[in-house]
């Protein structure tokens, strides 16, 4: 009984920054396809765990390119499902801005 009352703490912890988690993936995600779109043109604020913001230029847009020709990371159909990121990717066509 007293190791389930340990485990519960990290547990609770772990579902509350679930939600947060979330986020920052789709945070990421939307970072990369726009860096994918323009390897030029940075994001106003990358996240810190994308590393592709501190590369040079050139460097950033052969990794791009790399991502994307060999369906990597975002360019995944299986990453985007597991982090479901379909909307992000293929947005609804009859969405209204």
């Amino acid at each position: 009984m007293a190791l389930l009352a340990l485990k519960f703490p990290p547990s609770a912890f772990t579902w509350y920054e679930g939600r947060f988690l979330s986020a920052y993936h789709h945070t990421m995600a939307s970072e990369m396809l726009e860096l994918g779109a323009d390897p030029d043109t940075l994001p106003a604020q990358c996240v810190p765990l994308l590393t592709v913001c501190q590369m040079p230029a050139e460097e950033r847009a052969q990794a791009l390119q790399f991502l994307q020709r060999h369906e990597l990371n975002i360019y995944s159909a299986d990453f985007v499902e597991h982090y479901r990121l379909q909307k992000l990717v293929r947005p609804d066509p009859t969405a209204v801005e």
